[in-house]
């Protein structure tokens, strides 16, 4: 009698089509949420030198120095950067702002960014960078929709449907508001890693390409093929 075992191909170590489609239906129901989470669309930085040189510079940075008045914008209305770890691998990042009624309160972080070193070279380090909610201070910004919250769902005016619907209404506000919050947090951090960086970042496309191997300046091969592209055109047209 013939061997069976081998009938029918194997299947371990393979990822069936169905399998795709039902990840990508998955990646899809998920995007809105991932939308919510992420505060600043992900960026990608090039810097001459080494993990711990960037960081050093960067942590001496965020302190406001008479010695560093080209970055006193980046301390406007009192904002301050605070590391929280940071290795060669990477670090996280939060910044809080002055309380304009309370002299010797700070707002509290409402977003996280976290920094991811990839060194390329000796001299040479990406950094890639993240920003999402953070979500254990997310309580203070729904102090006022709870306190609300009793006075709409048992009052006796209105319709039960309206109150609902006001009740719903300002926790959504609340939860736009939060995020709002963030993202301009998140939007503050990047651009004081880009600033404290400056000197350390690539000035333009070819120096950046002589340097890391994946990075191709065609800017004059571009110039080319749109003056023949040009060329055609107004051929065509005379």
């Amino acid at each position: 009698m013939a061997d069976k075992s081998y009938s029918k191909p194997p299947t371990e170590g393979r990822i069936r089509t169905e399998d795709i489609d039902k990840y990508s239906r998955l990646r899809r129901w998920l995007r809105p949420l991932m939308g919510m989470w992420f505060v600043h669309p992900d960026v990608t930085l090039i810097a001459y030198g080494s993990p711990v040189v960037i960081l050093g510079m960067l942590v001496t940075a965020s302190k406001p120095s008479t010695e560093r008045l080209h970055l006193r914008n980046l301390f406007a209305n009192g904002r301050r950067y605070h590391f929280v770890g940071g290795t060669a691998d990477g670090f996280r990042l939060e910044t809080t702002s002055k309380v304009l009624w309370r002299r010797k309160e700070r707002t509290r972080a409402t977003a996280v960014l976290n920094a991811k070193f990839k060194q390329l070279d000796t001299d040479l380090t990406q950094i890639n960078l993240t920003a999402h909610i953070r979500l254990a201070n997310m309580y203070s910004g729904f102090l006022l929709p709870i306190f609300f919250t009793p006075l709409f769902l048992f009052s006796a005016w209105h319709h039960p449907l309206l109150r609902i619907g006001m009740t719903l209404a300002i926790y959504g506000l609340a939860w736009t508001a939060y995020r709002y919050n963030a993202a301009v947090d998140a939007h503050d951090m990047v651009y004081f890693i880009e600033q404290a960086l400056a000197d350390l970042l690539p000035k333009s496309v070819a120096e950046l390409a002589e340097h890391v191997p994946h990075v191709v300046d065609q800017r004059e091969a571009f110039s080319e093929a749109w003056e023949k592209f040009y060329e055609s055109q107004t051929d065509d047209i005379t």
